[in-house]
C-alpha cells in the first residue's frame, strides 16, 4: 500500500510537472505575441517619426534658401529683386504648406481620441 502511494504520488508530481509545463509554454507564447506586437509599433513609429524629420529638415533648408534670395535679392535691391525675393519666398511657403499636408493628415488620422477623463 504504501508503494502504491508513493508510485500515486510521483505520478501527481509528473502531471503537476507537465500542466506547469504546458502553462509556461502558453504564457510564452502569449509574451512572444505581445514582444511581435510592441515591436512593430515601434518600428512604425520610428518609420513615421523619420519622415516627419525628414520633412522638418526639408522645410528648414527650403527656409534657408529663401532667406538667402531674400538676402541677395536685398543686396541689389531694386523692385524686380524684391518681387524675385517675394516669388521664392512665396514659393518656399507653398511647397511647405503642401509637403505638410499629408504629415497633418497622417497624424490626424491615427491620433486616438483622447478618452473622457484624461
Amino acid at each position: 500500500m504504501k508503494k502504491t502511494r508513493i508510485l500515486l504520488m510521483q505520478q501527481q508530481n509528473q502531471l503537476q510537472q507537465i500542466s506547469c509545463q504546458r502553462n509556461m509554454a502558453a504564457d510564452f507564447t502569449q509574451l512572444k505575441k505581445a514582444i511581435d506586437d510592441l515591436t512593430s509599433q515601434i518600428t512604425s513609429n520610428v518609420t513615421i517619426e523619420g519622415g516627419a524629420t525628414a520633412l522638418i529638415n526639408k522645410i528648414a533648408d527650403m527656409m534657408n534658401a529663401a532667406v538667402a534670395a531674400a538676402l541677395t535679392a536685398d543686396a541689389a535691391a531694386n523692385q524686380g529683386s524684391i518681387d524675385a525675393a517675394a516669388v521664392a519666398i512665396n514659393g518656399v511657403r507653398d511647397a511647405a504648406l503642401a509637403s505638410a499636408t499629408p504629415l497633418s493628415a497622417a497624424l490626424t488620422a491615427n491620433t486616438p481620441a483622447a478618452q473622457p477623463g484624461q
